[in-house]
């Protein structure tokens, strides 16, 4: 598999990169990305970081690849982007994605209060 570097901002993230990316995980199909529109979501909704919705386009039938996919960015803005590592947020976050988010699907355990 090829290793990817992590974009920093959405310039960065280019059909040859999703390309890459959406077919590291062994997809079937051989689509190649080759444009998406981007739609900003939950700007100023209290989130540090750029989430942006992107539409993707293709040169085939993507079979099963997303048409449509979330992507996460560091903030725009020098001074959150600093308070955002110093805390280790996005660290945090891919150790959740690796260590728990493969057990979400799972059936909820019962958690008894106590009143």
């Amino acid at each position: 598999m090829t290793s990817l570097t992590v974009p920093q901002d959405l310039g960065e993230i280019t059909p040859a990169w999703l390309t890459t990316a959406l077919h590291g995980k062994a997809a079937s199909s051989r689509a190649v990305v080759t444009g998406y529109s981007a739609e900003p979501i939950a700007e100023g909704k209290g989130f540090m970081n750029q989430v942006v919705r992107l539409r993707l386009h293709y040169d085939d039938d993507p079979l099963d690849l997303p048409r449509t996919i979330i992507a996460k960015l560091p903030s725009a803005d020098p001074a959150l982007r600093m308070f955002s590592n110093r805390l280790g947020q996005d660290r945090r976050e891919v150790r959740f994605y690796q260590e728990v988010a493969a057990d979400a699907h799972r059936k909820p355990r019962t958690v008894t209060t106590v009143e």
